[in-house]
Formats: C-alpha cells, structure tokens, sequence
C-alpha cells in the first residue's frame, strides 16, 4: 500500500487559515449574540415611595412599581409590595391574585395607611421582586414627634 502524503501549498494554507478565521469569527458572534440576549431578558424595574403625613402618628403610603423592560414582568402576588415596618414583616389587609403582570411602561401603585406609629424615627423599607429575580427596594424613614 502506498501512503498518501499530499504536501501543503501556499493556496492550501491560506484556505486553512481563512476557515479557521471564519470558524473563530462564527463562535466568537455566536457568544456575543448570547450575552446580549441574556441581559435583555434580565427584567428591569424601577420603585418609588411618597410618604404624606395625615396626622400626629399616621403617613400615607403611596408605593410605585415600573416595568422599563420590553417585556412583561410577572410578580408572585404579594412579591410586587413587600413591606417592613422597622425590621418587621408588615401585612396588608387586602389580597392580590396569585401573579400581577405588568406590561412593559406599565406602572403598579398602591396606596396604604400607616397609623399608631409610636414617637421616633421609623424605617419603612418596600420591595417588589419579580419572578426571575430581579428585586428593587425604597427606603425611607418616617418621623413621627
């Protein structure tokens, strides 16, 4: 048998290293276009809170939640106005369906009363975190003399 050496020429190596550029520049635009996808789908929101006092001991709450995304972005219910009064879980009395959805440029308010507050300064921390985990929280303190 007879061994087949083919020897490589200067047209034979610039083929090569074309491929092997072209290969490199395939797999080089397919990781960009990935990176790129996965920050788009990254949920981008943005919070806000008014705090308006009413009386010697109470504050009008008014919370904001806005979907900058181009995409909706779902929250497990109570997930989109999770609040704490001081370190402590507050509960609202009303109930929201099982997942709230908000359309892109869409905004969530919401709008409670904080009453009985004791003298001194109170820190009152909301979070909305969507369902891929994005989590946006506002703090503020509230004076109460």
């Amino acid at each position: 048998m007879k061994e087949l050496n083919y020897p490589i020429n200067r047209k034979n190596k610039k083929k090569v290293i074309i491929v092997l550029v072209l290969l490199l520049f395939v797999i080089l635009s397919i990781a960009f276009i990935y990176k790129f996808s996965h920050i788009k789908s990254t949920p981008n929101i943005s919070v806000g809170i008014k705090a308006e006092k009413i009386s010697e001991q109470s504050y009008t709450i008014k919370w904001y939640v806005k979907n900058n995304s181009q995409t909706n972005v779902t929250f497990k219910g109570e997930n989109i106005r999770l609040c704490k009064l001081d370190s402590r879980n507050h509960l609202f009395k009303d109930t929201l369906p099982k997942k709230v959805i908000l359309q892109p440029g869409e905004e969530y308010n919401f709008e409670f009363i904080l009453d009985g507050l004791n003298k001194g300064n109170h820190l009152l921390n909301m979070t909305a975190q969507c369902e891929k985990g994005t989590k946006a929280s506002y703090k503020i303190y509230l004076n109460i003399e």
